[in-house]
């Protein structure tokens, strides 16, 4: 009860609070803090955790061999994270649908632009009409790993896919992930071990953001001008932010959407939300992971935007999208032997992080694969 008492005495308005408290309880009192301090920390983390977006309704509803299960990934992907690699490897996993020209600009480009990350992973789905060209695509980047969606459960395999390719046995000698859906392409070199390091070295270091650069002053979706938050430069050129600082209203602003699908390195410990919410495809997903407040936390952009997402066609009904292509012409095209030209898009300075860009085409030529022999000598 007296230890009651002085929690009541002291409203911990400060740190002040909190050293005067330690100092005047007992060496068993101050255990007794410490643990229930703890508790708390964690319950109601998780708590909040469960409740975005009435997630955990249905967590509740699961039979208890389905609860099991996601304890099961919970677990493994906590201790797959505290046993990761010192190394502090990064995977890339890409989503694609019905959209093989795209997939392969994408993956020539992480070839070229991305040459040390250690896994890359294709989660993919599609219809017999577009299967054929996706078997070129797996030709054409042997060292790629590909997970075929099942078209018979529609989408109910997509979330257990991704979670098995984060935290199972495909990635869990990595700490770090970048998430893209298929229509990026990289356009400047990427040094994913100096990110990872700067990532992990800036304090409340959350998300590093390759659409992002200090002129990116445009958001695509609502099409208007995007407030740029302050920006503290560190070296090596990078610049970091504070996620949902006040910024004027604004219907859209890409500097506030840490949880994005759109290229952007993570570590896996922020991700673990992902097993707890409810999404069947990438779109849902990107959806209810905005859900989750990162307040506070600290973003990071380099000097200038690594990659460009081009939406040039529609495969989901939630996609931002200008259909200057449909899915149908451009598979097409690739049938025909032909891939997106990626040259023209080099060292772009765009100031949005999605543009309209009318494609040009080029055949699929044997110097893709003298890159595919560099590729495979160092992986």
């Amino acid at each position: 009860m007296k230890f009651l008492h002085k929690m009541k005495k002291y409203r911990f308005y400060s740190k002040g609070y909190y050293r005067s408290l330690l100092k005047s309880l007992s060496l068993k009192s101050k255990i007794c803090f410490v643990s229930l301090s703890s508790f708390c920390f964690i319950f109601t983390n998780f708590h909040s955790l469960l409740h975005a977006d009435n997630s955990y309704k249905k967590f509740s509803s699961l039979s208890q061999k389905e609860k099991k299960k996601y304890e099961h990934l919970s677990f493994n992907a906590i201790r797959n994270i505290q046993d990761a690699s010192p190394s502090k490897k990064c995977d890339l996993i890409i989503f694609s649908c019905n959209r093989a020209m795209q997939l392969w600009a994408l993956l020539e480009s992480a070839q070229q632009y991305l040459p040390k990350i250690r896994k890359i992973a294709v989660i993919y789905k599609t219809t017999e009409k577009f299967k054929k060209n996706y078997e070129i695509v797996k030709q054409g980047f042997p060292y790629v790993h590909f997970f075929q969606q099942n078209p018979a459960q529609k989408k109910a395999d997509f979330k257990p896919t991704l979670l098995e390719t984060l935290f199972g046995k495909f990635g869990r000698d990595a700490s770090y992930v970048i998430f893209s859906v298929d229509d990026i392409i990289l356009t400047r070199e990427i040094d994913i071990d100096k990110d990872v390091h700067t990532l992990s070295s800036t304090k409340k270091g959350y998300a590093l953001l390759y659409r992002l650069a200090p002129y990116v002053n445009y958001c695509y979706p609502v099409k208007a001008i995007q407030t740029v938050p302050y920006l503290s430069k560190l070296k090596g050129g990078y610049f970091l932010w504070k996620f949902h600082e006040k910024l004027p209203s604004e219907k859209g602003n890409d500097w506030q959407y840490p949880h994005n699908i759109d290229f952007t390195l993570y570590k896996k410990s922020s991700v673990i939300p992902l097993i707890f919410l409810p999404f069947n495809d990438p779109s849902s997903m990107e959806s209810h992971w905005t859900s989750i407040s990162a307040k506070g936390k600290i973003g990071l952009c380099h000097e200038t935007t690594k990659i460009v997402n081009i939406p040039a066609n529609v495969v989901q009904s939630r996609n931002r999208t200008e259909n200057s292509f449909s899915i149908e012409e451009l598979d097409k095209k690739f049938s025909e032997g032909l891939k997106i030209d990626i040259k023209p898009l080099h060292k772009m300075h765009n100031t949005s992080a999605h543009i309209r860009y009318t494609f040009t085409f080029i055949p699929r030529s044997p110097q893709h694969h003298f890159y595919l022999q560099q590729r495979t000598k160092r992986s």
